[in-house]
């Protein structure tokens, strides 16, 4: 998504307000298991400050997820903000974070991946206190109890031990 500045960079103190929709490639998710299934809001303004264009916006969307314990599908949030500041040429001087404009036009879609990325959360649960699934017999300890016995994860190197616990 390419929003055109061209009208403010003409005028200082201009302002472009704009609201959007932005379909994010499922692809750039795949490695995250993380599925978009539907387009995600962009609102805010681009201002020309000083012949700097300033764009502020805020971001948010959902996605689909498994749970990181017990892999079962889930809903998730994902809303930031973001600003990001915009010179025309290198012969001008900017901050410390602005970027070059290119051909008068700002690329919300990269904006938004990177944005969204950062404020993925680092694990995915389907609630704080899942149990998981069974390492051995793949159960769902949600929902049922383990028929795997304790002692079938006993490692022969600490018998000597056992009795030290019965």
């Amino acid at each position: 998504m390419l929003l055109d500045v061209t009208q403010i960079l003409r005028n200082q103190d201009e302002v472009l307000n704009f609201d959007e929709k932005i379909s994010l490639d499922n692809k750039e998710f795949k490695q995250e298991r993380i599925e978009f299934k539907e387009p995600v809001y962009a609102k805010g303004t681009v201002k020309n400050v000083g012949g700097v264009l300033v764009l502020e916006m805020e971001v948010s969307g959902s996605f689909t997820t498994v749970c990181d314990r017990c892999l079962k599908e889930i809903t998730g949030n994902v809303s930031f903000s973001e600003e990001q500041s915009y010179v025309k040429s290198e012969s001008e001087e900017k901050g410390e974070d602005a970027l070059y404009l290119t051909d008068k036009k700002i690329d919300l879609y990269d904006l938004t991946i990177k944005g969204v990325f950062a404020n993925l959360p680092s694990k995915n649960l389907c609630s704080e206190d899942c149990k998981g699934i069974c390492h051995k017999c793949g159960a769902d300890l949600n929902l049922e109890k383990c028929k795997c016995k304790a002692e079938d994860d006993w490692n022969p190197q600490f018998e000597i031990l056992k009795g030290l616990f019965t």
